[in-house]
């Protein structure tokens, strides 16, 4: 086996792409630390967080609403991974590209209203202006008290921060309240960074 020393490898004039290993290599170790223009070489998961309201959310009626208010980070028994999101009056804004998972849950009780359905909707913007729906799940309401835990799960590539966005929507049927909880998650979503746009 034989050992180059040296402290650059340029590609030759004209090119652009600099090839390790020929049609021969199956394995190419690295020994220290790999980067990307300074960078580290992202490796396994470099975003996770996870959000939800610290209060109950009392909805009148038949329609839809948007989660404005009361939202916190969880902040008992989970450690944040990266930057994390940042949140304006429930609009959920992402720390770099990429292509992201996002699993929303809710517990919604019928407030004594007549029975109907309850649908928990994660909606998306990619022009910081009109939203539609990545995913949504429903349930119904069979008596006046009768409770519903709706949870969906959607994927999001997010080609820009400033545009694209996330926020938590509920449609219903009739009058419910949205229960939060500052000491666990029963309103709320996780959102984990897959991989690169």
């Amino acid at each position: 086996m034989s050992k180059l020393e040296t402290n650059t490898i340029d590609t030759i004039s004209g090119s652009t792409t600099l090839t390790l290993g020929g049609t021969n290599a199956t394995t190419i170790n690295v020994s220290g630390t790999l980067q990307n223009n300074g960078s580290v070489f992202a490796q396994g998961i470099t975003e996770a967080d996870q959000w939800r309201i610290t209060a109950n959310y009392t909805k009148t009626g038949v329609g839809t609403a948007i989660l404005t208010s009361n939202w916190e980070r969880n902040d008992n028994g989970f450690s944040l991974i990266g930057t994390g999101m940042t949140e304006s009056s429930g609009i959920f804004s992402f720390p770099t590209t990429g292509i992201y998972m996002i699993i929303g849950q809710a517990i919604i009780v019928a407030d004594g209203g007549t029975r109907g359905y309850m649908v928990l909707n994660i909606q998306k913007t990619t022009d910081n202006s009109t939203y539609d729906t990545i995913s949504y799940s429903s349930q119904n309401a069979f008596t006046s008290t009768a409770y519903g835990s709706p949870c969906c799960t959607g994927i999001f590539d997010v080609t820009n921060i400033s545009t694209h966005k996330i926020r938590m929507q509920i449609n219903v049927e009739s009058s419910v309240i949205v229960e939060g909880n500052t000491n666990s998650q029963s309103t709320g979503f996780t959102v984990i960074k897959l991989g690169d746009t």
